[in-house]
């Protein structure tokens, strides 16, 4: 049984896990920030949270396992918004990708300032039944999510070669026409495509490169 109620004692520490609802219009985003000393055992964290540690995670550097805890527990507080308990185990799926219970559609990402400093975001929704003539069909609602450190925009601006990597040459002129107006420019770009790509994943199963998306156009005025 995890303590996703009740962290007041973890660890002794000093607020080393914090949980954090945010709405967004119909969207409701789930964040956890960790901000744990380098020399704590964070197998200790994972056994609070009652988090299933995969084989491939075990043997991982400290960062990912990181990453890993603080995406897995900012789900378990998705799903226990929609009613699941919290022994349910989110396994990965062949690609990577997190295994959400039956008529469950989710989205996780993280991102890290230091191995045991990080901040990760997730959202978990039911899908909706609605009637098509005389059929009864299940949509499947999706929504792909991003989170970005600022920081990461200096590498896109020091590299070009890097932003090449995610953004045609059209697109790089035209966005470059908004970098004195909006300096993250080129990290909005690249969070904006890895929410799409993570949406398309989670309908239809199929693994999208950046370069199969597309910027057509950037209103710099309504953000």
């Amino acid at each position: 049984m995890s303590n996703l109620n009740n962290q007041s004692n973890l660890l002794m520490l000093k607020r080393p896990i914090e949980y954090k609802k945010i709405q967004l219009e119909d969207l409701v985003l789930h964040k956890i920030i960790m901000n744990i000393d380098a020399h704590t055992d964070i197998n200790n964290i994972y056994k609070y949270f009652d988090i299933f540690q995969p084989k491939t995670i075990e043997k991982a550097s400290l960062k990912r396992k990181s990453e890993f805890l603080i995406g897995r527990i900012s789900a378990k507080y998705a799903l226990k918004a929609l009613g699941f308990n919290d022994s349910f185990v989110i396994h990965k799926g062949m690609q990577g990708e997190p295994i959400w219970p039956e008529n469950i559609s989710g989205s996780i990402s993280h991102a890290m300032y230091s191995s045991t400093k990080g901040m990760a975001i997730s959202y978990a929704c039911n899908d909706t039944q609605v009637m098509e003539q005389t059929t009864e069909k299940l949509t499947k609602l999706i929504a792909g999510i991003d989170i970005e450190l600022k920081q990461n925009n200096d590498l896109f601006l020091r590299n070009p070669t890097m932003v090449n990597s995610y953004l045609s040459m059209q697109e790089f002129k035209y966005s470059s026409l908004f970098k004195k107006s909006n300096p993250l420019i080129y990290l909005i770009l690249f969070s904006s495509k890895e929410s799409i790509i993570q949406a398309i994943f989670s309908k239809y199963n199929l693994i999208l490169d950046f370069h199969s998306i597309h910027c057509i156009k950037i209103d710099n005025h309504n953000n």
